[in-house]
């Protein structure tokens, strides 16, 4: 059964096809692919470090540029690589 992820594509805002939709799913991508490094490539975190780094800078700029407050951003991307982690 597929667990549902705190913070959905529609609650970051609005539904239809347009360059917000597409954001939206490149932050879910980005959180996905961070995830994935770090959950199947542990031993190897010395190659992908930086790149999640760069990844969790983009998803809180994005976060910011939705809306959401400053100081609810880096809780709001752990919660959803927590629950992003539970797919793997």
């Amino acid at each position: 059964m597929a667990r549902e992820l705190p913070l959905s594509l529609k609650q970051l805002g609005g539904e239809g096809s347009n360059a917000k939709d597409t954001t939206k799913k490149l932050i879910w991508t980005t959180i996905l692919t961070s995830v994935c490094l770090q959950k199947r490539f542990g031993a190897e975190k010395d190659s992908w470090e930086m790149l999640v780094e760069k990844a969790r800078g983009f998803i809180e700029k994005e976060l910011i540029d939705f809306g959401l407050e400053v100081p609810l951003v880096a809780k709001t991307v752990k919660e959803l690589e927590c629950a992003a982690s539970n797919l793997f």
